[in-house]
């Protein structure tokens, strides 16, 4: 286990990902949705040559779909990314993108080296190293408390816009009053773009059924580490068998990390 001081003091090249996945703003969007959900990445740089003159998300996917309809598929990258790329320098330190990622809510930064992009820290990376720091933090204190919760005959529709409205990408679905599993917004961008839901189904096939969970009585770092080892964003968090909370990566990065570095 490394000390705060250990971790976030370290330069970002020791964190960052370089195997980072461009898409053209001339491609189509469903190519970038595609690139996204095959490649696990929920940022893409837009550009070419190592400069990026914006980001596509998951979301942007999401919130086309929503806004066109059947007819997202003909929309071109250009045609809804808008928001500016962030980035800060290799040297800089993983204290400088936690804090950089807090104050402006973002689940990446880019990693330049003389104006060039060379990669990318996600609040996933930051998650894997706090999976290693001992905070003494529990999990009651860093989740998201009451969840908003869909019932598994919500439409698809109906779940994007829960989550594009409440800022968050991960939702817990329940059946009869109790909770049966969780779905994401990749999971539903995911079959509607690979042509197996449309926006007016249920949720019933996008959701994970018998997900994890962890107890709020655990620390930061197990649930990071369960997070990690089983490649997941979120954990449901339960009381004697009740939800009362939602443990995001996003979560770990605003309310442990951001906490140590303020």
């Amino acid at each position: 286990m490394l000390s705060p001081g250990q971790a976030l003091l370290r330069p970002l090249r020791d964190l960052e990902s370089r195997n980072l996945h461009w898409i053209s703003p001339s491609s189509l969007l469903e190519e970038a949705a595609v690139l996204m959900i095959y490649r696990r990445a929920r940022h893409l740089p837009v550009g070419s040559g190592g400069v990026a003159s914006y980001m596509i998300s998951i979301r942007d996917v999401a919130r086309a779909m929503l806004g066109h309809d059947a007819s997202w598929r003909a929309l071109r990258v250009s045609d809804v990314a808008a928001t500016p790329p962030v980035s800060l320098e290799a040297g800089s330190t993983v204290s400088d993108a936690v804090k950089l990622m807090a104050r402006r809510y973002l689940g990446s930064v880019l990693v330049t080296s003389n104006g060039t992009v060379e990669g990318i820290v996600t609040e996933r990376d930051l998650v894997r190293l706090a999976a290693d720091i001992t905070t003494h933090r529990r999990i009651y204190d860093a989740m998201t408390v009451d969840p908003k919760v869909a019932d598994l005959s919500t439409t698809a529709r109906g779940a994007l816009s829960i989550m594009i409205s409440g800022s968050f990408r991960h939702l817990p679905v329940a059946s009869g009053g109790s909770i049966v599993g969780i779905t994401s917004m990749r999971d539903i961008v995911s079959r509607i773009a690979e042509g197996r839901m449309g926006l007016e189904d249920p949720l019933r096939s996008a959701v994970t059924y018998d997900p994890l969970t962890i107890d709020p009585s655990a620390s930061s770092e197990e649930a990071a580490r369960l997070m990690s080892s089983r490649d997941v964003g979120s954990l449901l968090v339960l009381d004697a068998g009740r939800l009362v909370g939602i443990l995001t990566e996003r979560d770990l990065v605003l309310r442990v990390l951001a906490k140590l570095v303020s």
